[in-house]
């Protein structure tokens, strides 16, 4: 088994939606095992977490300076002088715009061993300069039905195999919502992993996320539904992605993120 290891509703610029659902048409037959690359601008709300200038981990932008990913990536309690983000490029290691991490908050209840409450929102020192490639994604407040269109992207290994190399180019695929009740009942029951109601999950005939890239966004009709969380192997028969359901945290992102905001206000106004 691999696992992936380490408020606010904003709008998405519908240019940038149509744009990106334009390409979206073109990788039907992609994914990200075994996938080939995508433009920056199909999923221009991706993020690449850094630490010491080394990927680990994807992220999605909710606004200027604020950052969703899962709460796995941090449970390490990184460094915040070692992590960076890196934004509006379609490889992790070049291009877009670099950002410092301010802060972060990780979900109080994330359980690493059950993977519950896989979710952790970052503050950056000063906001992404918006434009084609950087943009935003709104959250979802309604966990999205069964079968419901989703796309996933990341920088994660491309084929099930520990001397594969992880990509530095962005990647992508299109996969099916599979809602919680069904998800339960799949081949995860078999083996005791609980889908608990915090948890939506994901697939399409061997289509997946994998290894690094937790984190990373799961967006369905414009909206970020999902945050890459775990799986039993990387597309394996009977075994959907499982990801961190955004709508059921809405209010603890929105508590999350002010708190953040308040600290940085505070800050700024004790040093004046």
């Amino acid at each position: 088994m691999w696992i992936y290891t380490p408020l606010l509703v904003l709008l998405l610029s519908n240019a940038a939606f149509l744009e990106a659902s334009n390409v979206f048409g073109l990788l039907r037959n992609q994914r990200i095992v075994n996938g080939r690359p995508i433009d920056i601008k199909v999923a221009p709300w991706q993020v690449a977490l850094l630490n010491n200038s080394e990927h680990f981990c994807g992220g999605s932008i909710v606004s200027g300076d604020i950052i969703i990913t899962a709460a796995e990536c941090l449970r390490n309690r990184i460094s915040i002088a070692q992590l960076t983000v890196r934004a509006g490029s379609a490889n992790w290691n070049s291009g877009g715009q670099l950002a410092k991490v301010d802060d972060y908050r990780i979900h109080e209840h994330h359980g690493s061993e059950t993977h519950e409450n896989d979710i952790a929102v970052l503050k950056l020192v000063r906001p992404l300069r918006l434009g084609p490639s950087v943009q935003i994604i709104a959250l979802a407040t309604e966990s999205p039905e069964h079968g419901s269109d989703a796309y996933v992207s990341g920088w994660g290994i491309r084929k099930v195999r520990r001397e594969c190399a992880r990509p530095t180019e962005l990647h992508g695929v299109s996969l099916k919502i599979v809602e919680r009740k069904t998800c339960a009942l799949s081949k995860y029951s078999l083996i005791g992993w609980e889908i608990t109601k915090d948890m939506i999950c994901a697939t399409d005939q061997g289509r997946d996320a994998c290894g690094n890239d937790l984190g990373g966004p799961l967006v369905s009709k414009a909206q970020l539904v999902g945050v890459v969380s775990w799986a039993e192997g990387c597309a394996k028969p009977g075994y959907p992605g499982v990801y961190a359901n955004v709508a059921y945290f809405h209010a603890w992102l929105q508590k999350a993120i002010a708190e953040l905001q308040n600290n940085y206000t505070t800050e700024q106004s004790e040093s004046v």
